[in-house]
This record gives C-alpha cells, structure tokens and sequence, in this order.
C-alpha cells in the first residue's frame, strides 16, 4: 500500500518547487501553463527550427546505433525527416522497429507521459539524493570520519556543508546530462545541462528539508510542462 506521508511530501514538494521556479525562473513555468491554456499556437516554433532539430537528433541516433552494433539501419533515413509533411510521424516510422515500441502516435505520447512525470523522477531521485547526496556523501562520509576524525564528524551536520553536499550532488547530476550528446544536438544538451544543475539544486534542497519524496514531487512538477508541451503543442 502507498504510504500516505508519502504522497503528501510528493505533492508538498511539487508545490514548494512549482512555487520556488515561479519565483527564482521569473514565473516560466506559470506563463508555460498559462500558454499551454490559452495561447498553444505561441508554443509551437518554426516548421524550419523542428526539422533541424529533429534531422539532428535522428543523425545522432544513428551514429550512436552504428557503434552501438545494430544492423537494423537499412530502413533508417533521418534525411527523409527535412521533407516530410509531419516530421514526428516520419521520425517515429523509422525508430519503431529500433526501439521496439508501436509506431503508434498516441501510444508514444502516453509512454513519455508516464516515464517524465513518474519513472524518470523515482529512479533519478532515487539515485541522486537517495544514493549520491545522502547514503555516499552524508551517512558514508560521515561514517568513515567519525573512525578517522571523530571529533569533526558533528562539522557534517552544518549548513556548509549540506551545501557542498547539494552542489557536488547537482554537479554530477549535470555532467551525466551531458551524455545525451550521443543522441541529441550539442546546442539542446548545453541547455539541458544547466537547466540539470539549477534544477538539481533545488532537487536537493527539498530532499533535506521535506524528504526523498519532496524531491520527487519537485522533479515531477519540472518535467510535467515539459513533457505536455513535447507531446501534445509542438507539431503534429
């Protein structure tokens, strides 16, 4: 059964980051929202911006592919992206059969969906704060100096560095954002990867002070205007 505190640190922690983006991003993500209402057609970028981006991705995928070892590539032409009358159903045509995934539009958008406002956040949360920022660099730390250097091990507890522990922790989640260039345009993974280190800031501030679930909860309010607009107001 799902613990109810549980549920509650998750929605107190979407609301606390939804609050603090609003507050900290000049109100992005509420004009997001607020567009995705009323203004959809002011989402959607250039015809020409979209093919790029997507002709870029497809080429990055399949050079990752290639060293990857499939041999499935005979059916895969990112070229045939540039002409086509909707690039998102030619793109999702060609990686179907790589993927193994239906090449069934809605189906996708209901799988990215789910992954981007429920597996992605458990399982990066789960690893950063649970794993990085509080089992290695909080508990694991503070075990070793308190056999070498007890006398320091209440230094742990402090404000200081709890920071460092929410920076160094953020730092990582950042630089692992930056292996998405196998797949994605060096322009999209640069933003990606800054937007990963703010965001892991307050991924971590919430996991000191509401809990795992907090910053789960915050994880998801991130990715959830993100993955409508990817889904359902960019393009066919």
């Amino acid at each position: 059964m799902f613990p109810i505190n549980t549920g509650k640190n998750i929605v107190k922690g979407a609301s606390l980051y939804a609050i603090g983006s609003n507050i900290f991003s000049l109100g992005t993500p509420l004009r997001l929202f607020h567009l995705m209402a009323f203004h959809p057609k002011e989402l959607l970028p250039p015809l020409a911006d979209m093919q790029t981006a997507a002709y870029e991705q497809a080429t990055k995928t399949a050079e990752f592919l290639k060293t990857s070892g499939f041999h499935i590539l005979i059916t895969f032409d990112p070229e045939k992206i540039l002409t086509a009358s909707c690039l998102k159903e030619e793109s999702l045509r060609q990686m179907s059969p790589i993927v193994g995934m239906p090449a069934d539009p809605m189906f996708v958008k209901i799988m990215d969906m789910a992954n981007a406002c429920s597996g992605a956040p458990i399982r990066e949360e789960l690893y950063y704060r649970g794993l990085i920022q509080d089992l290695v660099l909080n508990r694991g730390v503070k075990k070793v100096i308190q056999k070498i250097k007890p006398e320091y091990a209440e230094k742990l507890d402090s404000k200081i560095y709890t920071a460092v522990r929410i920076l160094l922790t953020s730092a990582y989640f950042a630089y692992d954002h930056s292996g998405n260039n196998a797949i994605r345009g060096q322009s999209y993974v640069d933003a990606q990867v800054i937007t990963a280190f703010f965001a892991g800031i307050r991924y971590g501030i919430l996991k000191e002070n509401v809990g795992l679930a907090g910053a789960i909860g915050g994880d998801i309010m991130q990715n959830i205007p993100e993955a409508l607009i990817r889904n359902f107001y960019q393009g066919c």
